[in-house]
């Protein structure tokens, strides 16, 4: 890039103007002198037919224009009620009477409709009689621990607050005993759970004075009373001599009496034989007998008294369903459950419940089988949340970026701007630029000279921003951009804004780079004024001749009929919605309408009848009485009883054991109930404790009763 400085431009050769072929840029705080002078702020640069000078151009206010043109003032003032005269309006829409509207609401308020001017009449109810002040008492304030905060306490913790955070101060946190001599000593190894257990072993009672059996030998009565015992060495080794013997079943012995009968037996002696009898030796003969059978039996025994006779066991027990309504105290090792699924309805798991400061690490650990374990762990002297994914290696639960391994090589800065590889920096200097050479950016000195293209014909190519000195005018030119168009736009001088003429008010430049401007439209032979936003809303009116003029015909799109109607609704999402809606529509006769919508409020219908619209009212009536119902223990009930059957009960809690409760909230509450009931019968106050049925409430309440 070639600099060529200011005070050096020349043309020697045929005093032509310059031309600047490549545009010409103006740097910030660069002036541009014309004659000598760099211009005041907002001037712009302008001919003067021998050179160029600096002019202050049209600020968009329409006083400041010279020979502007006269606008007659209006020659007809309207009046509604004119009756005659140039004044009266024809074609008045008749606004159809309609009856008087009153709707009488409590208070004795009133909403009257004139007929005659079409006015709505509100009449506010008399609200002097009603609780204009209070004094709130609040007791559930002056019973919180927040009544007692003092502006001097407030004080003396914004004292401690400038002390600073004492969690910065760096006071000791945390301290881990070493003590190699109690490490190494039997006391190293005792648990809360040691503790605990011994604890409990201890309320056991001293055994030493318990009575429990210190030595016994055992005698068996059982087994020395049974055939066992006699069985001898000798006897064992008869048996396993008869073995030798050989199989009796294959000795060809009497397998079969069936042909006998057991009464020829010689040792037995059966005498008058009977059903279900049996046979028993008597030490001489087998002889029958009919047995004594057990035919009922009732157990004595409970739970209680098995387990009193001895409340433990070796031997492993399986339950059903087993139901522990106090503690359960587990004291092996390891606890199993061989569910599917364990429901743990409570919110809270503890582990190492008692446990001193860094005496164990919680774990959580799922069992794989042949694959090794894994868990998650609470580690208590790094104090941190750990996991491992093979049983050996844990990682910390990241809290923070520095927790994490990148192992992914992810990029934790960008580094210089050099180093990027589109961009080459080759012995940069101050000011200078990086610049797009089609392949890469490279540094490169910035041009801070102006340019401007001088020619008659727009320049190729113009980027937002650039200049043009059109040579065949003498007029600056500057392209510029707005919402949706580009185009070159004259910045010096502006030109006359009355000698601009157009086929039609489509061809007229856009309006927000023309704001003060003036166009004259062959097409309606009128001239317009652009205000910045639009040009057809804003036509002069002229005279044309020295007899007639066009604000006849502007005058004939103001000289509207009107007409008046009742419309039903019909822009709602639903029939409900729309049937509570009615429409006044005054429509005029070139088409415009402007709608007023009536709404049916709570207790109204509205209804609409050819070109009437009524409003009627759909509340009825309802008679309501307090009365106070008894409540569990000291509690009491306001009830509302309707004449509809509705009812709504209002239950108050007594406090401390007392039914005596906060009377302004009662006041509120009751209050509440008297403003919104058209009638309220007696009160009922037998019930109530004697703070509400006490005479001054009692009046209180039938005075608000008598109001309207």
């Amino acid at each position: 890039m070639s600099k060529l400085l200011a005070n050096q431009i020349a043309n020697y050769g045929d005093d032509a103007p310059i031309e600047i072929k490549e545009g010409l840029n103006i740097p910030a705080s660069k002036p541009i002198q014309a004659a000598g002078i760099s211009g005041a702020s907002g001037q712009v640069l302008t001919s003067t037919g021998t050179s160029i000078s600096w002019t202050t151009p049209f600020d968009g206010d329409y006083n400041t224009l010279t020979n502007k043109p006269t606008i007659p003032a209006a020659q007809i003032n309207s009046d509604w009620n004119a009756s005659s005269g140039v004044a009266v309006i024809l074609n008045k829409p008749v606004v159809p009477p309609l009856p008087s509207v009153t709707l009488t609401a409590a208070g004795s308020s009133t909403l009257t409709y004139n007929a005659q001017n079409g006015e709505f009449t509100f009449t506010p109810p008399d609200l002097s009689s009603y609780l204009t002040t209070y004094t709130e008492t609040d007791p559930v304030f002056l019973a919180h621990p927040s009544y007692q905060i003092t502006t001097t306490k407030i004080s003396n913790w914004d004292t401690a607050y400038g002390w600073g955070n004492h969690a910065s101060a760096g006071y000791l946190t945390s301290f881990t005993e070493t003590d190699p001599i109690f490490s190494a000593s039997e006391a190293a190894s005792i648990t809360a759970q040691n503790k605990t257990n011994w604890n409990t072993a201890y309320g056991w009672g001293n055994h030493a004075s318990a009575g429990y059996l210190t030595s016994y030998t055992e005698s068996d009565p059982v087994f020395l009373a049974s055939a066992a015992a006699g069985v001898t060495t000798q006897l064992v080794s008869n048996w396993n001599t008869a073995y030798t013997w050989g199989d009796h079943g294959v000795a060809g012995y009497l397998t079969n009496i069936s042909s006998s009968s057991v009464n020829d037996l010689s040792d037995v002696a059966i005498s008058g034989a009977q059903n279900d009898q049996l046979l028993k030796y008597n030490g001489t003969n087998w002889i029958n007998f009919t047995p004594n059978y057990l035919t009922s039996f009732t157990e004595t025994d409970t739970l209680a008294s098995v387990t009193a006779r001895g409340a433990s066991t070796t031997t492993p027990t399986t339950f059903l369903n087993l139901t522990v309504s106090g503690n359960l105290n587990v004291l092996g090792t390891t606890t199993s459950n061989n569910t599917s699924v364990l429901n743990v309805t409570n919110s809270e798991i503890v582990l190492n419940d008692g446990q001193a400061s860094g005496a164990l690490n919680g774990v959580i650990k799922i069992d794989r089988g042949s694959d090794p374990d894994v868990n998650v762990r609470w580690n208590e002297v790094d104090d941190k949340w750990q996991f491992t994914n093979n049983g050996t290696t844990y990682y910390n639960l990241p809290t923070a970026a520095s927790d994490l391994t990148n192992d992914a090589g992810y990029l934790t800065s960008i580094g210089s701007i050099s180093g990027h590889t589109d961009v080459v920096v080759s012995s940069p200097q101050n000011d200078q630029i990086l610049k797009y050479n089609g392949s890469q950016w490279v540094n490169t000195t910035f041009s801070t000279t102006a340019q401007v293209a001088v020619s008659d014909a727009a320049p190729n190519n113009p980027q937002p921003g650039d200049m043009w000195w059109k040579s065949d005018e003498g007029t600056l030119k500057i392209y510029y951009a707005d919402v949706d168009t580009n185009q070159w736009v004259d910045a010096s001088p502006i030109g006359d804004p009355f000698e601009n003429t157009y086929a039609s008010i489509a061809f007229f430049p856009q309006a927000n780079v023309s704001k003060g401007a003036f166009a004259f439209s062959e097409a309606t032979d009128a001239m317009y004024y652009s205000n910045g936003t639009s040009w057809t809303n804003h036509r002069i009116v002229t005279t044309n001749s020295a007899t007639s003029s066009d604000f006849s015909t502007l005058l004939a799109n103001t000289q509207l009929t009107y007409t008046l109607d009742a419309v039903d609704y019909t822009a709602g999402g639903t029939t409900a919605f729309n049937d509570a809606r009615k429409i006044i529509r005054l429509s005029d006769s070139q088409g415009v309408q402007n709608d007023i919508v009536l709404t049916s409020g709570t207790g109204l219908s509205i209804i609409k009848s050819n070109n009437e619209i009524t409003f009627n009212n759909t509340i009825s009536d309802t008679t309501f009485s307090i009365s106070s119902e008894t409540g569990a223990g000291s509690n009491a009930t306001f009830r509302l009883t309707g004449s509809d059957g509705s009812v709504d009960n209002v239950k108050f809690q007594s406090l401390n054991g007392s039914a005596s409760f906060c009377l302004v909230h009662v006041i509120s509450i009751i209050s509440s109930f008297l403003v919104n009931c058209m009638v309220v019968s007696a009160l009922a106050f037998s019930t109530l404790d004697p703070l509400i049925a006490s005479p001054d409430f009692v009046s209180w309440c039938t005075a608000k009763i008598a109001e309207p």
